[in-house]
């Protein structure tokens, strides 16, 4: 009965071919099976029952096979093809840890062959040990320098590197050669738009209540000066207009800028941003610095930063004012079982304008707000991708100064519960959808608000990229007063 379900099996594959995913030990074409190279090292029942377990591998029954492999393993440690065979799954699973010391047995004792490399440049990839990966895979292109899985694999790794002209001279030679390859143009196009250096401009306009609308043009290039640093350097150009409703005369507002960024990386998920920006109005020049730190590791996220004199955009009013802001902000978000997400984040604000021109309270310093937003993410679908969000907020504004209480009485606590739905949906390699709804409920504003986002990515050749967005606020009672709110933007990236 056995051995019937074992031939079942085997004509089974036979007919689903590559439908079924496998390790990457048994995806190459060229290859020799672990059971040939190690021929003579196995006995006739660890044979036969390695090769049910990698066909009930290939059939998608991962867990049996595994548990299959594992208890060969232990009746058998030193066999080279169990050895080969374990280690495959195992790295099939992204079980590093197990998989190691089993590639290391294996080298020890059958030498740096061509399987045992292939091996080892999947672990090496998988713990993002990115250097040795590469140098492993460059062995293995000499050995076999038209094996395209070997090619695909480099050309990850040297993304990873930021060694960017090599990874797409291989990516365009790999296109070449098959175009229709599931997931190598998408991996190539997201890798563009971080990688290759481009130009890009945008426009955003806001339709908002109480006669205000605000318009902002941004273009920006940016390149690599090496492969720990990219540079950019932008311009922007902003209107804000209002017409004489609340205030005595309207805002009208024309601001020009311009920046200048450097962002130094470390290691591929460690990075430093540091930006100045400088922006001219009313014969006046504000300058602002940032300075912005990321690191990733695993599931865990960090982004960390302080800005330092940023103009004051929201109210409008506050342009009369030139307000400045000094923001100093955290946010962290860890991943739970590649399903669920949790995070913070947190800003502390100071606020502060030129003394001789404040004719509400004739003082510099108009305290410090500190903010935290506390929310959670839930991943429903992968395909397309769903996920449910929750998000509370809350605020508060230390205004210690003079006459602040009748002064300005804007909001000095705020708290806010919102959440809603996310989707997205990839059509193809060359467009992108997503959209998404959020409900809240502002307590201090006595407000609920619902608001609606669609945006759509569509890459017009292998080089450019439409960018269109729209979002509707509806109960939007900002500072602009109440009523609705809509933003229309777009953008266009040309990549080089």
């Amino acid at each position: 009965m056995r051995k019937r379900f074992f031939w079942i099996s085997a004509f089974l594959i036979l007919i689903l071919g590559g439908m079924t995913p496998v390790p990457p030990l048994f995806a190459g074409e060229d290859q020799d099976s672990l059971s040939s190279l190690f021929e003579g090292q196995a006995d006739e029942w660890s044979a036969r029952e390695t090769e049910e377990a990698e066909i009930l591998w290939k059939l998608g029954e991962r867990e049996k096979a595994l548990n299959s492999m594992e208890r060969i393993l232990e009746k058998q440690p030193g066999n080279l093809q169990v050895l080969g065979t374990a280690a495959a799954f195992y790295l099939g699973e992204g079980k590093t840890g197990k998989a190691k010391p089993l590639i290391e047995t294996l080298e020890e004792k059958a030498g740096r062959t061509q399987t045992v490399l292939e091996l080892k440049g999947d672990l090496l990839g998988q713990q993002e040990k990115w250097r040795e990966a590469g140098e492993t895979y460059e062995t293995l292109l000499k050995i076999a320098p038209d094996n395209r899985r070997y090619r695909e694999s480099y050309v990850g790794v040297l993304s990873a590197l930021r060694r960017w002209p090599e990874a797409f001279a291989l990516y365009r030679e790999l296109l070449r050669e098959n175009r229709k390859q599931k997931g190598l143009l998408s991996n190539y196009l997201s890798d563009l738009e971080m990688g290759a250096s481009q130009f890009g401009t945008s426009f955003e306009y806001f339709h908002r209540p109480a006669t205000e609308r605000n318009y902002h043009l941004r273009q920006k290039g940016s390149f690599w000066a090496a492969p720990w640093l990219r540079m950019g350097v932008g311009l922007a150009e902003d209107f804000f207009f209002k017409k004489a409703r609340v205030l005595p005369e309207g805002t009208h507002r024309r601001m020009v800028g311009h920046s200048l960024e450097a962002q130094f990386y470390y290691t591929r998920d460690i990075s430093f941003l540091t930006r100045w920006e400088s922006t001219y109005y009313d014969n006046r020049d504000v300058n602002e610095l940032d300075f912005i730190g990321e690191f990733k590791k695993g599931p865990f996220e960090s982004r960390v930063g302080y800005e330092w004199n940023v103009l004051s955009y929201d109210p409008v009013e506050a342009l009369e004012k030139r307000g400045r802001i000094d923001r100093l902000h955290a946010n962290n978000n860890l991943t739970f079982w590649n399903r669920l997400k949790g995070g913070h984040d947190i800003a502390v604000e100071w606020y502060r304008m030129d003394a001789s021109r404040n004719d509400m309270t004739h003082t510099s310093y108009l305290g410090y707000k500190v903010i935290n937003d506390f929310f959670t993410e839930l991943i429903v679908w992968r395909n397309p991708y769903l996920s449910i969000n929750y998000h509370y907020k809350c605020g508060v504004w230390n205004r210690a100064f003079p006459e602040a209480e009748q002064e300005i009485g804007y909001l000095p606590k705020e708290q806010a519960h919102y959440g809603g739905l996310y989707l997205e949906q990839r059509i193809g390699p060359y467009v992108d959808v997503n959209g998404s709804v959020t409900r809240g409920s502002d307590r201090k504003r006595h407000v609920d608000f619902v608001i609606w986002t669609f945006r759509g990515d569509f890459w017009l050749s292998d080089r450019a990229k439409l960018s269109c967005v729209y979002e509707y606020d509806y109960g939007d009672s900002g500072t602009a007063g109440r009523g609705n709110t809509q933003v229309f933007s777009g953008s266009v990236n040309v990549y080089f």
